[in-house]
Parts: C-alpha cells; sequence; structure tokens
C-alpha cells in the first residue's frame, strides 16, 4: 500500500468549481484548475498511477517512452515548451483534499493529498506525466522549466464512479488520425522501398503500431527534400514546419498524382529509391550538430553535461551513435538545404541523385551549418520552434551548400 503524501506545488491561480450532481462520502465533489511549470511535476506522482488504465509503452533497453502521443508531447516539451499550456489537455489527478493557500509575499501553492491508491491519482494524463518526467530527468534535454501544465484536480469522487471516469476521459482523449488511416495504402510503397532496409521494422504506420519512428517523421524528411515543391531558395520547407496536416496533405496530393504530362509527377515516388539515404542523412546531422562545438550545448541548463549523456544507437545508420535528440527546429534547415545537392539533371529525368555524396558535403560543412543555425537561435529567443518555422536558417544554410557546390565546380540550377 502505498504511503499517503501531500504534494504542494507553487501556482499563480487556482480556480474550484462543484461538478454538478456529484458527491462523495456525502460531501460535493469537485473540481480544480491551475497551471504549474512542467518541471514542477513531481516524480512521487508516478507512485499514484493505479487508477489510469491507459499508460504509455516504453523500450525494454532503456525504458525510454515509445508511442505517437508521448513522442510529440516529448517534441513540444523540447522544441517549443512555450506552447505547451495550449496544446496539451493536462493531468487530471482524483485526491482526498486539495487546497490553495497564499504565502508571504504573495506566492500561491495548491496543496494535493493522496491516501488511497485505489482511489487517488493521476486519472487521465499519464502521457503527459511520463513525458514531462523524461524530459526532466534526460540529461540530454533542456529542463522544461517555460513550459505549464494545467492540473485538473479532482476530489470528493464516489468511489464507484472512478472507472468510468477512467475510461471515459482516456477514450475521449484518444486521438484518431483518420488522415492516417485512409492513407494506409499509400505506405505500402514506403515499405517496400524500405523493405530489407536497416530500421525498416522501426517505423510506426499508424496509431497503436509499433516503432520508434513515426511515419509523419519520414514524410517531413522528405517534404524537406521536395524540389519539385521547393525547387530554390526562394521558397524553403519552413512553410510545412511543425505542421503534420500539411505535410500529409502534401503527401496525399503528390501521390495522387496520374502520370501523364512530363510535369505530373509524383515527387515523392520519385524520392522513394533514395528514401533510406535520406534517413540517414538526417541521422548523422542529428549526431554532427550534437557535438559541444556545433550545437549540442544549445539550452543546457543545471550543469548538464552532453558529454555524459548515454549514448544510443541511431536507428537507421549502422554502427552510429546519437548522444542525444535533437529539436528538429535545429536539424531540419540543414537537412533542407541538401535540395541544393540534388542533381537537377537527373532528376528530370526521373532519377534521384545527389551532385556530391551527402556525408561528404555534410562533414565539409557542418561546422558553418551549425554557426548559421546557432545564430539564428540566439536571434529567436532560445526557441528551437521559432528556427525551424522562419525562413531565415533555411536561406543561410541553402546558401552555404550553393557556395561549397560552387567552389567545387559543380553545376548548381
Amino acid at each position: 500500500m502505498t504511503t499517503p503524501i501531500e504534494i504542494r506545488l507553487p501556482t499563480a491561480e487556482f480556480r474550484s468549481l462543484p461538478i454538478p450532481g456529484q458527491s462523495g462520502h456525502g460531501k460535493t465533489s469537485k473540481v480544480g484548475f491551475c497551471y504549474v511549470q512542467a518541471n514542477d511535476v513531481p516524480e512521487e506522482l508516478g507512485d499514484w498511477l493505479k487508477v489510469n488504465p491507459r499508460m504509455p509503452t516504453r523500450k525494454e533497453k532503456d525504458h525510454s517512452l515509445t508511442g505517437r502521443v508521448a513522442k510529440r508531447i516529448v517534441e513540444t516539451l523540447d522544441e517549443n515548451p512555450q506552447i505547451f499550456a495550449l496544446k496539451n489537455q493536462g493531468i487530471y489527478i482524483l485526491a482526498d483534499k486539495v487546497d490553495f493557500t497564499k504565502e508571504q509575499g504573495g506566492q500561491g501553492f495548491v496543496r494535493i493529498r493522496l491516501t488511497d491508491e485505489l482511489r487517488h491519482g493521476v486519472v487521465n494524463g499519464g502521457h503527459t506525466y511520463h513525458s514531462i518526467r523524461q524530459v526532466i530527468e534526460d540529461p540530454g534535454m533542456e529542463d522544461p522549466e517555460t513550459a505549464y501544465v494545467q492540473l485538473h484536480i479532482m476530489e470528493n469522487i464516489d468511489p464507484e464512479n472512478i472507472t468510468e471516469l477512467a475510461e471515459g476521459l482516456n477514450r475521449s482523449l484518444q486521438v484518431t488520425d483518420h488522415a492516417l488511416a485512409n492513407l494506409e495504402g499509400k505506405f505500402e510503397e514506403i515499405k517496400t522501398a524500405l523493405a530489407g532496409k536497416i530500421g525498416s521494422d522501426n517505423i510506426s504506420y499508424a496509431m497503436g503500431y509499433p516503432g520508434d519512428v513515426d511515419i509523419q517523421e519520414v514524410l517531413f524528411i522528405m517534404g524537406m527534400l521536395n524540389i519539385k515543391e521547393f525547387p530554390n531558395d526562394k521558397k524553403h520547407p519552413n512553410r510545412i514546419f511543425g505542421s503534420p496536416t500539411r505535410v500529409l496533405e502534401l503527401f496525399k496530393n503528390d501521390m495522387d498524382i496520374p502520370e501523364g504530362k512530363p510535369e505530373d509527377y509524383s515527387a515523392f515516388r520519385r524520392m522513394l529509391p533514395a528514401l533510406h539515404e535520406l534517413l540517414i542523412l538526417h541521422e548523422n546531422i542529428i549526431a554532427e550538430t550534437a557535438e559541444p562545438d556545433k550545437l549540442g550545448l544549445l539550452g543546457k541548463k543545471k550543469g548538464k553535461n552532453v558529454r555524459a549523456t548515454k549514448e544510443f544507437p541511431a536507428i537507421f545508420t549502422k554502427g552510429l551513435k546519437l548522444k542525444k535528440h535533437m529539436a528538429v527546429g535545429l536539424t531540419y534547415p540543414i537537412l533542407a538545404a541538401f535540395r541544393v545537392n540534388i542533381d537537377q539533371a537527373e532528376w528530370a529525368k526521373g532519377n534521384f541523385k545527389w551532385l556530391v555524396p551527402p556525408l561528404e558535403l555534410l562533414s565539409e560543412t557542418i561546422a558553418d551549418l551549425s554557426q548559421v543555425v546557432k545564430n539564428e537561435y540566439e536571434e529567436n529567443k532560445q526557441q528551437p520552434a521559432l528556427v525551424g518555422k522562419k525562413q531565415a536558417a533555411y536561406d543561410r544554410c541553402y546558401s552555404k551548400l550553393f557556395m561549397e557546390l560552387v567552389r567545387k565546380g559543380k553545376s548548381v540550377s
């Protein structure tokens, strides 16, 4: 039996309302609302999860979270913590008692008392709780101190209603991605292109599929190198950054194009023979930029040391070790710049070929590319998502690779 605890969290405001028609132990049921800093969410709350029927899955080796929901939460905490309060549904807690006080100096505190693990604890929001704790505990990630999470704290809930409450909350918040379901047939071509390649069985093609890599990550990587949609330095793929809906729509419309006139072709389908190479390129960009002399120390706080971070194997690149998960807002501008390295003459013939082997070009330019991204990061209030959304980083990275290819005597359109 878990020992009763009282959790004390700083918060500026707290509001409580009665729940109509509900009572427990002769007292009116209530629900309170407040926002707390994500990095204040305590570890001990993890001992109070028995009332929650839906928990995230974890890898056997390092116990890190898997699955689309958890990975998207972690991505928001890492990439764009300032809007976490808007994007996340919050954590629902059943409590024995909750109260709010303002202490000397005006600082407010909410106190949550949990006494019975079968009646109290996180009834919904287990993915959110575990994702927050993973980011806090990962030495390779910045503490989410600018992220706020909403707490929904309910007290005096009739024990007989807890099961229905838990099932109702979790069912209502499940994500059914109809777009992905409808596109599963199109994904067969991706599966065929990657068949037998390293990491091919580690892609999750729909909700509930196993795999560490969301199919949407694959589509984003292809979208960053789509020279039909983004042919030059006048139009960059920052337009699709952070928008799964846009990249899905782009993919769907592209794959639906019937072959006919020379200009009627599917860019995604044209990239399929090189898809595994594209995935390898992005992993190597992550590995290179994670070095302390590149981008690996951006956002490091509380003495966290990237050199001490536990390494983990890359998914698509044999023998490559990654030191940390880099924010895609920092890596995608570099990846997108490699559009200039695609041989336009071969592309016009229906082939995907590089002007220069991409890993060779990456090795020669990564220092300059990292400096470009670092400057943009600092100019955009140290928010990786803003770097990924704005054109400037894409434009400057593209220019760096353009000039390097010119220096090599390559014909660049």
